[in-house]
């Protein structure tokens, strides 16, 4: 599976961490505020990080819009089984193949000891484009 383009809700603490961590293999993170059609016909998929399905309204809200123009989603449990819950994420990309990612996720999820195990799973899949 190989993704060329993540995105990020712009100011979020998620996108700064994605940030810095993409920043050591040279990936660019599209920052966006995903508020127009547009924009949404950019993802191909979505990926929410959350702790035992505390989830912010506007995210569901997003995802729900978002599955209505039938963009996958996937909503990653930091507190689940690391083997199981990592394995379902990337049977959830080799699935639907997104070529291009939203992740999401709130401020409670920025310092869980599992977030960057994820994070490193989809940013060794993403394509560097040299030009």
């Amino acid at each position: 599976m190989i993704i060329d383009s993540i995105y990020t809700i712009s100011g979020s603490n998620l996108e700064k961490k994605i940030v810095s961590m993409s920043n050591e293999r040279e990936i660019t993170i599209h920052s966006t505020t995903y508020r127009n059609e547009d924009e949404n016909n950019l993802l191909q998929g979505i990926v929410l990080f959350h702790n035992n399905y505390e989830i912010l309204r506007e995210d569901e809200e997003l995802i729900n819009s978002l599955n209505k123009h039938n963009i996958p989603s996937h909503k990653v449990d930091l507190n689940g089984t690391l083997l199981a819950t990592s394995a379902n994420l990337e049977r959830w990309l080799e699935n639907n193949r997104p070529k291009s990612i939203l992740l999401l996720g709130d401020k409670k999820v920025i310092d869980h000891e599992y977030l960057t195990n994820f994070l490193d799973k989809i940013l060794s899949s993403v394509r560097v484009l040299t030009y």
